[in-house]
Order: C-alpha cells, then structure tokens, then sequence
C-alpha cells in the first residue's frame, strides 16, 4: 500500500528521471566520445558514440569494465596513470593529444580532457572524460605538409624557369637594343659618309672655302652627337649623369638639322629616284632650356622617320611656332602614314613596324628626350595620308 510520504515524493523523483533521461539523450546525441569512471578506472558512463569507438553494440556492455579491456597495456597504463593524477590532486586534464589504438587494430588521434567528479560532500569519487576526435584533421595536416612541399618544389623549378625566361628575356633585349643603337648611329654616320663623300668625290668644293667648312661643321656636330648617344646609352649600365643644358635658340636648332640630314633626304633618295623636298616655316619663337645635342638627335629622328615613311618622294613641313608657355617644333609629312594601332604603340621600345631596318628605340628616345626636358610631345597621323609630330618644350628666359 502506497502512504503519503510516497505520493509527495513521486513528483520530484518523476522530475529527475526526466531530466535525467534528457540528459542521457543528450549525450548520446554529441559526437565526442563521453564516459566517466570511477576511482578504480572502472567504467560507470558512456555515450553511444564512446561506445561505438571501443567496438561495442550498447553503453551497458562497457559499465565495469576498464581500458586494459580495450587497449594495449603501455596506452591502458598511460590512461590510467592520468586519471590517477587527477584524483590525487583534483586538478583536470585540457586537451590533451593522444594516439589511442584498440586492441581490434583502430588508430585515432583524440583531443581528451578530464575533470575530477566530487561527491555532495567534495570528496573526489571518479572522472568524467571528453575526448574530441581530430583523426580527420591530422590526416589533412599531413596532406597539407606533402601539398607544401609539393608546392615547395614546384615553386623551386617555376624560379628556375623563370630564370632562365629572364636570360632568355635580356639576350632578346640586347639583340633588339643592339639593333636600335645600330640605327641610331648610322643616323650619326649618314651625315657624315654623306658630307666626306662629297667632298672626296667633287674636290672643287675645297675652292668653295665656306661651303667646305659648313660641311666640315656639320660633320663634326654628327660626330659630337654620336658621342653624346654613347654617353646615354652607358646610362643603361652606370649612374647618370646630369646631361650639360643650357638656352638653346630653337630655329637654330631646326636649321642644323635639316643640314646634318641632308646627306638621306636630298642625295641619298634622290639616287633611289624618290624625289623630297623640306620646306621650313619657322616664327619668332622663343629659346628653350635644355641639351642641344640630344634636342637636336630627337629632331634628326624625327626627320629619318618622315623620310623612311616617303620612299616614293613627297614634302617634309617643320614649322615652329610659340604656344605659350611652349615653343612648339611640328614636323609634318606626306609619306604613309599610321593605323591606330601603330599610333597607339609607336613610343613603345622596340616597337618597329620596319622589320630588319629598325630596332624600335627610335620614337621611345625621341619620347624620352622630350619628357626629360619636361615637354609633350604628340602624333596625329592617317594611315596613307601622312603624319604629323607636335613637340612642345617650355621656354625659358635665360639668354643663349
């Protein structure tokens, strides 16, 4: 017969069931393995994945039992000894790495921590464990150390490749460099052979005293501008040097040369039967502040490329002009003119549309020159109706 005192003690022990049975459900739900034991390493709790891990069908098969009935006794005794450590001094186990094998052959690598479990009165009877299963993880530690090193020795041949891209790269360029300073001085040497072969084959000009030394001047300035082409081309290799600049008088500098490239545009196409005429139309312009020689090289180049763009003959136009704050030099031609896509890339070093007759430093020093002397320079060009060159240097007010 059931008293009273077991009805009012029914609800609170219905209650704790209750949460009991959550907490078991909830247990079994986590997928860390989850047990406790008791002061002997005897097993008292463990949850379905727990049980799972040590080869069993249900949690009640492993209550009493201990780890030596599960693994080897060196990883058993280990086990055994921690937990001993914990109940002798109450402090937890965090984290620890551990490599457990089981006796049926399983190899996990498990995070384990482990808390002492106390009674109502403090007193230490047993552990509980939780051990988080990192197996997964070590696997892709070890994926990822051989993806470095493969990563490694890749990275090691792609810098060899590389290396040997960048030597294959500067022979390329100094062919190709080779090339423009090629064309750049037989730009020097034209006036040069030019003005030496007529005064070797027409002796009679050596009569002409002034005509002698006009000719003699302009193949001197020639020589003076190669020299100044190889001093900037050792620029590549040593330190710069600050170029010599002073007030330069930018008709002058027209007429010098359209005398220094006379030599190509008057006898020289004119023996390939091309026919071409430069007609100059300059203003009261003021001076500019720069390097002669390499104001004068850019304009040389300029002239080459009209004449090299007309082998059929045609007009090559200079005209100067001021365009405050700039005085302005437009060399105009007749010749063959630009695509867009030409126009676009022609600056570019060694960019060349002439094949084995240029190196492609032609325009990329014109342009060079001109920004070093902070000035603009533009091109409008049609294809097969001619181009135009607009160059704009600042002037200056110092006097020449």
């Amino acid at each position: 017969m059931e008293t009273n005192a077991d009805n009012k003690h029914k609800p609170g022990e219905q209650k704790l069931m209750e949460e009991l049975n959550s907490l078991r459900s909830l247990i079994d739900t986590l997928p860390d393995y989850i047990y406790a034991k008791d002061t002997h390493g005897r097993f008292t709790l463990s949850n379905t994945t727990h049980t799972m891990h040590m080869g069993l069908a249900s949690p009640e098969e492993i209550i009493g039992k201990t780890d030596f009935d599960f693994f080897p006794n060196d990883i058993a005794a280990s086990f055994f000894a921690d937990e001993q450590e914990i109940i002798r001094t109450g402090k937890p186990l965090i984290q620890k790495d551990e490599i457990n094998t089981t006796l049926r052959g399983d190899t996990v690598r498990v995070l384990t921590s482990k808390i002492p479990i106390r009674d109502s009165r403090g007193n230490i009877i047993g552990i509980a464990g939780v051990g988080h299963d990192i197996t997964s993880v070590s696997k892709m530690e070890r994926n990822l150390v051989e993806v470095n090193a493969k990563l490694s020795a890749t990275l090691n041949e792609l810098k060899q490749s590389q290396e040997q891209i960048i030597r294959s790269e500067r022979l390329r360029a100094l062919g190709q460099m080779a090339s423009g300073i090629t064309h750049d001085f037989n730009n020097a040497l034209t006036p040069i052979l030019g003005y030496s072969d007529l005064l070797l084959n027409g002796p009679d000009i050596l009569n002409d005293k002034n005509t002698a030394i006009n000719m003699l001047t302009d193949i001197r300035t020639a020589a003076t501008d190669a020299a100044q082409t190889v001093r900037r081309l050792s620029e590549f290799y040593a330190p710069a040097r600050k170029a010599e600049r002073k007030a330069v008088e930018i008709n002058k500098l027209i007429n010098s040369a359209v005398d220094l490239t006379r030599p190509l545009w008057k006898e020289e196409m004119a023996a390939k039967g091309a026919n071409i005429s430069i007609v100059t139309k300059l203003e009261e312009v003021g001076n500019v502040f720069g390097n002669e020689s390499q104001l004068r090289e850019a304009l040389t180049n300029l002239i080459f490329n009209s004449v090299e763009a007309m082998p059929k003959g045609g007009t090559l136009t200079i005209r100067s002009y001021r365009k405050a704050p700039f005085t302005a030099i437009e060399v105009s031609d007749t010749g063959t003119g630009m695509t867009e896509d030409v126009r676009n890339r022609c600056f570019e070093p060694f960019f060349t549309t002439k094949q084995k007759r240029g190196g492609g430093l032609g325009l990329a020093m014109v342009h060079g020159i001109i920004r070093q002397h902070a000035g603009e320079i533009e091109i409008q060009s049609v294809d097969g109706r001619g181009t135009n060159v607009i160059v704009r240097i600042p002037e200056t007010a110092v006097p020449v």
